[in-house]
């Protein structure tokens, strides 16, 4: 299949999708561009040193469970490794 004919196989695919569950609410972009927005956040913060996830959430202004959940994402994807144990709490590295 050439290259045109995918873009126009993706264009019907997504028009479809879009007929049988219509355009995402409000609610779900908003929430989405949280999650954006924590991920980028639990980043930066971590590009300045270690730290736990308690010490996320207070910088970031956050709940620590989702500050976890992030964390937990991060680490998936080999963006965030483990650091040093700092009392009953992992620090995070940056990679």
């Amino acid at each position: 299949m050439t290259e045109k004919g995918m873009q126009e196989k993706y264009k019907r695919d997504l028009k479809i999708a879009r007929e049988r569950h219509g355009k995402p609410s409000e609610a779900h972009n908003a929430e989405r561009k949280e999650r954006i927005r924590l991920r980028k956040a639990v980043l930066d913060a971590l590009a300045h040193g270690p730290k736990t996830v308690p010490e996320l959430a207070a910088e970031i202004g956050a709940d620590a469970r989702m500050v976890l959940w992030q964390v937990a994402a991060l680490r998936k994807y080999n963006e965030v490794a483990d650091g040093p144990k700092q009392g009953d709490y992992i620090a995070y590295l940056r990679k």
